[in-house]
């Protein structure tokens, strides 16, 4: 997909904002992952994994190179609109595994389109929806072990 052409609003001029693209992702692992909760211990909201996805968006660039790294604290601005507006999209998507206990993910492409129509609605950045299903397949392969039988 080639990238998108944006008009940069702040000088009047058009420049290239860069897609998101699941080929540049770096991962970096844990040394030591943390022992798995035992049963009814895994809460939604609560429970986290050893590592997160993450892609930074400018205006100025678009999508920066995806990363999966490990959990931790993450860095804002403290004049992030997010803070003082409180923009916040969510789409859950279920990882699950099969009978055969393959990992599955329930109908990623749907989630991907749903939650780019969500972004769109209030003015977040939106992203190629095929590289997005991409990283979340990568990141659900390495945190597997998280998804229960």
């Amino acid at each position: 997909m080639a990238p998108s052409l944006e008009e940069n609003e702040h000088v009047g001029e058009w420049h290239i904002a860069a897609p998101l693209d699941a080929s540049k992702l770096q991962v970096t692992l844990v040394n030591n992952p943390k022992p798995l909760p035992m049963g009814e211990a895994i809460a939604f909201g609560k429970t986290v994994t050893d590592h997160m996805l993450r892609v930074t968006w400018t205006a100025e660039s678009g999508w920066d190179t995806p990363r999966i790294t490990p959990y931790g604290p993450i860095v804002l601005d403290p004049v992030a609109s997010g803070l003082h507006y409180g923009f916040e999209c969510f789409e859950g998507m279920k990882a699950y595994r099969d009978a055969a206990g393959r990992l599955r993910l329930f109908r990623p492409e749907l989630n991907a389109a749903r939650l780019n129509r969500s972004a769109a609605r209030i003015s977040l950045p939106t992203f190629d929806e095929a590289e997005f299903v991409k990283l979340v397949r990568m990141f659900v392969k390495i945190e597997g072990r998280w998804v229960g039988k």
